[in-house]
């Protein structure tokens, strides 16, 4: 038996545990980067995709994440606990945020026994990277646990929906609502449950809404009109009239923009449902929120209104 041939029967043994553990995978990116840097492969394939899809049934594009692990990530920085989706999520990240990430989830499982999953990482990643300033370890300890926590209340959140959708929804009445929203609680009884119901909410008082001026990229402005409503990202487009004092220098044209809106229920969601790394060339200009998440750092994010505190305060701020 050939060299290339013991390797990829030691290859078939940890591919079937890689799932379950990272340790794993680090072991088969090590085997698959020798392999396909010596080009051994050519023993018996044509191409290295052939090679893993044929012994290993996975794609080349896989064998390629397990090598990165292997490259990117010492293996004394695997825990047990860590799995593939953990490790590739940070591989290609700066080492200084990628050691302070891994030895943050060192810390988690040995004092936690709750599990995190490969979504709570990327967060946790996307986070980091947007920060305004660099985190301590042990702010960057704090971040984590947030997000963790509210990951959690929002599973829970999910589950306990579907036996009772009105669960954590607010009886609006309840709610100190400005004298212009009081006629809401005519049409409406409850919070929004869902991005859904906060897209139905804002489009019913939009008329009320383009009312309110507030600072967009420091200039005075208002919302003009609703150009579209989408299920894919980003939610809407939203045309708003800015007031310029010069018109000389601005045209009547240039006094009005269109901006990209992501309706999230709760502000921390944009996170949670990666948009921040959305590869579409529509970024978001900004975020519409029934309630704010107040993560414990400052990051660099679309400026977000929170329709609650419009409703009882009356003006829009942008946070």
């Amino acid at each position: 038996m050939t060299n290339f041939e013991d390797n990829t029967k030691t290859l078939k043994t940890l591919i079937k545990k890689t799932k379950k553990s990272g340790k794993q995978a680090w072991e088969a990116g090590e085997i698959l980067n020798h392999i396909f840097a010596l080009k051994e492969y050519k023993e018996k394939y044509k191409t290295f995709n052939s090679y893993t899809s044929k012994e290993f049934d996975i794609k080349e594009e896989t064998a390629q994440q397990y090598i990165t692990i292997y490259k990117k990530i010492p293996i004394d920085m695997i825990t047990d606990k860590m799995l593939v989706s953990h490790l590739y999520t940070i591989a290609e990240m700066q080492d200084i945020l990628k050691v302070q990430i891994l030895g943050i989830l060192r810390l988690e499982e040995d004092e936690s026994k709750v599990t995190y999953d490969g979504d709570i990482v990327l967060i946790f990643k996307q986070v980091l990277e947007q920060a305004k300033s660099s985190l301590s370890d042990k702010e960057a300890k704090e971040l984590f646990k947030f997000i963790k926590k509210l990951d959690l209340q929002e599973n829970e959140r999910r589950k306990r929906a579907k036996n009772n959708p009105l669960e954590r929804a607010e009886r609006l009445e309840t709610i100190l609502l400005h004298k212009n929203y009081k006629s809401l609680t005519e049409l409406y009884h409850y919070s929004p449950i869902s991005e859904q119901g906060l897209v139905g909410l804002f489009c019913t008082n939009f008329h009320l809404i383009k009312q309110e001026t507030f600072h967009f990229n420091d200039i005075k402005s208002s919302f003009e009109a609703i150009i579209y409503i989408r299920t894919e990202y980003p939610d809407a487009q939203i045309l708003i009239k800015k007031e310029v004092r010069d018109i000389d220098i601005y045209s009547d044209h240039n006094n009005y923009q269109k901006i990209n809106i992501e309706f999230e229920l709760n502000s921390f969601n944009y996170w949670r449902h990666k948009h921040h790394e959305s590869e579409s060339s529509e970024k978001c200009d900004m975020i519409i929120c029934w309630e704010i998440d107040k993560i414990p750092t400052e990051t660099v994010s679309p400026p977000i209104l929170c329709i609650k505190e419009l409703l009882e305060t009356g003006k829009i701020e942008l946070h």
